[in-house]
């Protein structure tokens, strides 16, 4: 099978997948979650903010082991012109992007980072379903991407922005620090004075751990709006 014969089968039209084709034409399809579209959605929207140039998302790339489709990927102005009229893209944009998930086979990940690679793109992203994300390009995996992006805005606004109660956790971490105090208060008249030290001493570690904790909840509360 060939990649305009997936385009026009009907029946593939509406299947809440991804389709590529491997090295023999067969069809691969990998279902999408949630949180997959979600990440899929605002990759796009940072990459076309902070880069210009084209976003696509499940561009057809013709790679060496059939068509693969990335979910997201970015390209300059100059690649769009090139590959315009491509009915699958001959070769790969700059950026291809993977979002992976647990059940994902990291043995297939890697080969299909090197298909990419092979295809043209010059780096290839893998996000996690946790908002973290992996860089590689020609040389290996790298500790940044060479583009001009911050991703930092990425994990803040996915990882962070989900339904944590981060004020219900610091109304509860002010209320453990209260009660450690009344225990306090109550040990004094039941134990010895070397025993109290020993707790006075623990007490006071455990509630500037809990003080570093709120301060981090409430930076992280912040960044979410």
């Amino acid at each position: 099978m060939q990649w305009q014969d997936v385009l026009a089968d009907k029946s593939l039209r509406d299947l809440p997948y991804k389709i590529e084709l491997n090295e023999y034409g067969h069809i691969e399809m990998s279902p999408a979650s949630f949180i997959h579209s979600r990440f899929q959605a605002k990759l796009a929207a940072l990459l076309s903010n902070q880069l210009g140039g084209e976003v696509f998302t499940e561009l057809a790339i013709v790679t060496d082991k059939g068509v693969k489709v990335p979910d997201v990927a970015w390209s300059s102005d100059d690649y769009f012109q090139q590959h315009k009229n491509d009915i699958a893209a001959t070769s790969a944009p700059e950026i291809c992007i993977e979002i992976i998930a647990l059940s994902n086979n990291q043995l297939e990940m890697r080969a299909k980072i090197q298909l990419y690679l092979n295809a043209g793109a010059i780096e290839v992203w893998l996000v996690n379903e946790q908002g973290e994300i992996q860089f590689f390009d020609v040389n290996g995996q790298c500790k940044s991407s060479s583009f001009n992006v911050t991703i930092d805005k990425f994990i803040y606004s996915t990882v962070d922005s989900r339904n944590i109660d981060y004020i219900g956790i610091m109304e509860k971490a002010t209320l453990l620090k209260n009660n450690i105090e009344e225990i306090k208060e109550d040990f004094k008249v039941s134990i010895s004075q070397n025993l109290y030290d020993w707790y006075d001493l623990k007490s006071n570690e455990l509630a500037n751990i809990i003080d570093d904790i709120e301060y981090q909840l409430s930076d992280k509360n912040d960044n979410r709006y």
